[in-house]
């Protein structure tokens, strides 16, 4: 089982700017009045829409913590772009890495997880607890699609 993501390098923009935001709510481009709450809004929206989809829309870095081997074969967030370590609590409670050269990230689009390379295989040392097993993954569109986009200026 999964726990809830927490992300631990946020976005370096939104996928919808002030710009569109202001043109959807036909607010002129240089009345400023409202930039600051519609920036915050835009934030607030893409947080929304991320939250109810279980997708990331900009590129950003979570942590995700699981209770199992088997919670890898599917990834609960994405897009995936890249697993950058999974680590563990051994039998002992000690904290230990996967080597990255024994696992490999497979799937496309929302549906990815991780499984072991031919030829090798998981530890027996996982500790079974909640939260034993973290992984550290870059999630996000690269192109936002246009119906979450969308999405994105209704929330707003």
């Amino acid at each position: 089982m999964w726990s809830a993501p927490v992300t631990i390098v946020e976005p370096t923009s939104e996928p919808v700017s002030l710009d569109e935001a202001k043109e959807f709510v036909s607010i002129e481009a240089d009345e400023t009045e409202f930039d600051t709450l519609i920036a915050g809004l835009i934030v607030a929206a893409r947080q929304q829409v991320e939250a109810v989809t279980g997708t990331r829309l900009v590129e950003q870095t979570v942590r995700l913590e699981a209770s199992e081997i088997g919670d890898l074969a599917r990834l609960p967030i994405g897009p995936v772009t890249s697993v950058s370590g999974i680590v563990f609590d051994d039998l002992f409670g000690a904290e230990q890495s996967f080597a990255g050269t024994d696992w490999e990230v497979y799937g496309t689009g929302l549906e990815r997880g991780i499984r072991t390379k031919v030829g090798k295989g998981w530890p027996n040392s996982v500790r079974n607890a909640v939260g034993a097993i973290r992984v550290t993954e870059t999630v996000g569109y690269e192109t936002l699609p246009k119906p979450l986009w969308t999405a994105m200026l209704l929330v707003v």
